[in-house]
């Protein structure tokens, strides 16, 4: 809940400081949202924003990982802390106590409720799995260690290699770094004007229906639709919480951790299976008809971005996944009928430049968006665990990313694939708050 509503009165009690003056004592009331303000911190013009966005970037709670260095996670009213156990049992977790751990890769994680729960739940409860519409993990704020900036100038003996991660909150002041060696703050931590502290990411990929849409496990995830119904459903899904269809730098945002000491630092398995949160029994598993590793049915979770239960899932493999950027120009091919930035905001998109006309155009890339900087390339195929490599360009303007249920070895993580966004797969939502 936020600290100050539109309606509320700011009480300011000043009699005291002209008592002597007048010999009595006055209460003025002014609107907080009439007092202007101006501080490099945040983007607010008045006290009432300023407020807002301040009380946005202090962690719920009391407990707080110091290895997070303030970029610990922020609750939405609608998200409840959790902890999961290796067989599924969602616990509501007591924020005044340690409920996750990054240095032992135990990412924190939060569920949201349907709208009409069996239960009113309380801290120790177990949440039953029907009264859950949704899992997301928190990935927080940090800056990364550059080590590919030019695209191929890594050798071999390099790749794959851990990435140095370090966590900084909001009010940090931005690494800026261009050359090898040097660190860069993640572009995902910057959503339009917006510093974020974290963001969370749908823990599975979207299921449900084009009427109900959910993050669950061990379902069919919903691929009957195309990019332009992926990005509709994502951003439609919990609009006060700003859900939006992931972005291709909020995915780079996800891999890139997975990839430092505080995530699996290895070749995450692909799913085997069209259901998710499932698991093959090794990182190049063919695709199978039943699910080998379901979620909430095993001790360790190769398939998931720590490696166990409190990662993220279907990174790798179960279906490809649109994710919500594109190139300059050739909007026939997305299905929005125009510019997409033109009828929502550009912060939910990643645009590239019209100038990549080949799908080997690596140049072509960002810092940060896990494309480029993953290789060098030999025939599409990436460096990273061999993954597909396709960039997107004027004839491919759409990004789909990490593979179907785990049929050839090219799916992964770090996979990326050009087309265009009349084809039919699935997405995955993150929420802003």
């Amino acid at each position: 809940m936020k600290i100050f509503k539109n309606k509320f009165l700011l009480g300011l009690i000043i009699g005291v400081l002209f008592s002597s003056a007048v010999g009595v004592y006055a209460a003025i009331s002014i609107m907080a949202s009439d007092i202007g303000y101006s501080n490099s911190k945040t983007s607010a013009t008045n006290v009432k924003d300023a407020l807002n966005e301040l009380y946005d970037k202090v962690p719920t709670g009391g407990y707080t990982d110091s290895i997070l260095h303030g970029a610990d996670p922020v609750l939405p009213n609608d998200l409840i802390p959790v902890t999961i156990s290796n067989d599924g049992t969602v616990t509501y977790a007591n924020v005044n106590e340690k409920w996750y751990s990054y240095e032992d890769k135990n990412w924190a994680n939060a569920v949201k409720l349907v709208s009409s729960p069996s239960n009113t739940y309380s801290v120790g409860s177990t949440i039953s799995s029907s009264d859950i519409d949704g899992y997301f993990v928190w990935i927080p704020r940090y800056k990364y260690e550059l080590w590919n900036v030019g695209t191929t100038d890594v050798s071999s003996n390099t790749v794959p290699r851990t990435i140095s991660v370090v966590f900084e909150s909001s009010s940090t002041s931005k690494s800026s770094g261009t050359k090898n060696g040097t660190y860069l703050t993640h572009p995902a931590f910057t959503f339009g004007s917006k510093e974020l502290n974290g963001f969370w990411i749908g823990k599975f990929e979207m299921t449900g229906s084009s009427s109900k849409v959910t993050v669950l496990p061990n379902v069919k995830g919903y691929t009957q639709t195309s990019y332009v119904n992926n990005f509709t459903l994502a951003y439609n899904y919990n609009r006060n919480d700003d859900s939006h269809e992931i972005k291709n730098m909020e995915w780079g945002a996800v891999a890139y951790l997975t990839a430092s000491s505080f995530g699996k630092n290895s070749e995450v398995y692909s799913s085997g299976s069209i259901t998710t949160g499932c698991g093959n029994n090794s990182a190049t598993g063919g695709s199978t008809s039943t699910c080998i590793n379901g979620f909430g049915t095993s001790s360790s979770y190769p398939q998931s971005t720590t490696g166990n239960i409190s990662g993220v899932f279907d990174m790798a493999g179960c279906n490809w996944e649109y994710v919500s950027a594109y190139v300059s120009g050739n909007y026939s091919l997305l299905g929005f009928g125009a510019d997409p930035s033109s009828l929502y905001n550009s912060k939910y998109f990643n645009i590239y430049s019209a100038s990549s006309t080949s799908n080997t155009s690596y140049s072509y890339r960002y810092l940060g968006d896990a494309t480029g900087e993953m290789g060098s390339f030999t025939s599409n195929i990436s460096s990273w665990y061999g993954d597909y490599g396709s960039i997107i360009f004027t004839g491919g303007p759409i990004y789909i990313r990490g593979g179907a249920s785990g049929a050839i070895s090219s799916d992964g993580l770090f996979g990326f694939l050009s087309l265009s966004g009349l084809n039919s797969s699935t997405t995955r939502i993150v929420l802003v708050s």
